[in-house]
């Protein structure tokens, strides 16, 4: 990664990086991209082991430049902290795993976000999720008669394989995201009808998917997602009066679909999104707080959860970092997602945030990052970084 000096004196000597065509990392982490949010539950298990080592090492020996490490140094610091984790406690087989699955996380999400990525492969990678995302999208949606009237069990069916419904929920929600953002902002949408026939379709698949499968974070995050790239869009109304009538119509729709969304929902699975009750979670966080209080600086290393006993995750993220690192691991990862927020309120916009909301509520209700956090995490520094540093949404979506 070059320095910010470096970069701001290089800057000008390089614009042709901005417009290159597309390249090696990008086919590469298209491909990745598929393997993770279209197909992973029958991929080869060989191809998603090997999908992050492969492309940290293409991107690290090619000749692209990359952004100055900003936020992500934060995640560079995590990173060498976990190691401190590996070695002041028990070295175990299970630890050693945990440790190697995090650092290769933690490359990935540096390689992949502070990539200097052109207009067109930008493009390219968006049209990769929102490709990926509708193919689990409709195998979900045919592998499950009346997949919102499929019962509560947490699996739900891909193909031939059963599996648990929160990744899938979450696997589509950057597809319903992407398609938006598309049809909001790419001109060529409005122009062609079979391109704003494509995102329109695939954006109402992929939420209705989300809210039959009923997984409350990751509805939730497609709201917030939805409602940031809305709001977006009423913030560039031309007069003030022009915006007053469509925020007071936005208010308006989302009382009136609310209200559908409810009565649709009455006697599925999915009612659940709109109740409060109880999922078991808060027992196992007891639990695990009381570990935490036991160990609260450092933490017990890897193995300090499932040694207390402990047969499933804890269902948080942050809870996992402080049972694992204590409280300096928790303030790394906070301290990293406070300066990634005030780097997107630099930008003056909150077409990051739609990206970044998927990442936030996974970490609230998941054990732990995998690629179900990073990789909308990794679309909203992309987008951060090219609103700082090479134009607006306008000039990424019509270049």
């Amino acid at each position: 990664m070059v320095t910010e000096v470096q970069f701001n004196e290089t800057k000008n000597e390089n614009t042709h990086i901005y417009n290159r065509e597309t390249t090696f990392p990008c086919v590469l982490l298209c491909a990745v991209l598929f393997c993770i949010l279209g197909v992973v539950c029958i991929a080869p298990s060989i191809i998603i082991t090997l999908c992050r080592p492969t492309f940290i090492f293409v991107t690290m020996f090619s000749a692209l430049r990359s952004y100055p490490l900003r936020s992500a140094k934060w995640q560079i610091t995590l990173a060498v902290y976990f190691a401190v984790i590996l070695i002041c406690n028990n070295i175990t087989k299970s630890a050693i795993v945990s440790f190697f699955s995090q650092e290769l996380f933690i490359l990935f999400f540096v390689f992949a976000s502070e990539q200097i990525w052109s207009r067109h492969e930008i493009n390219l990678l968006l049209n990769a999720v929102i490709f990926s995302c509708n193919i689990q999208a409709i195998v979900v949606l045919f592998s499950n008669s009346m997949l919102l009237h499929a019962g509560g069990q947490q699996h739900i069916n891909y193909l031939w394989i059963s599996t648990n419904r929160n990744p899938i929920a979450f696997a589509i929600v950057p597809g319903a995201i992407a398609s938006l953002l598309m049809l909001f902002y790419c001109k060529a949408g409005w122009k062609s009808a079979l391109l704003r026939i494509y995102w329109t379709l695939s954006f109402l698949l992929c939420a209705y998917d989300v809210f039959a499968i009923g997984c409350r974070s990751a509805f939730y995050s497609l709201c917030l997602g939805m409602g940031c790239l809305i709001w977006e869009r009423v913030r560039r109304s031309r007069t003030q009066a022009e915006k007053i009538i469509q925020e007071l119509m936005l208010v308006i729709l989302v009382i009136v679909i609310s209200r559908v969304l409810i009565q649709v929902a009455s006697g599925a699975h999915s009612a659940r999104l709109f109740s409060l009750e109880d999922t078991g979670r808060e027992k196992i966080w007891n639990i695990a707080i009381g570990l935490i209080k036991q160990k609260p600086i450092f933490g017990g290393g890897y193995d300090y959860w499932e040694t207390a006993g402990a047969r499933i995750g804890t269902h948080n993220s942050f809870i996992t970092y402080m049972l694992e690192g204590g409280a300096v691991a928790l303030i790394i990862v906070v301290v990293h997602l406070l300066s990634l927020l005030r780097e997107v309120a630099g930008t003056g916009s909150l077409i990051p945030l739609a990206f970044l909301a998927e990442t936030i509520f996974h970490m609230f209700t998941e054990s732990g990052m995998d690629y179900y956090a990073y990789l909308p995490l990794i679309f909203s520094v992309i987008i951060t970084r090219y609103l700082q540093c090479q134009g607006s949404i306008q000039d990424l979506l019509n270049g």
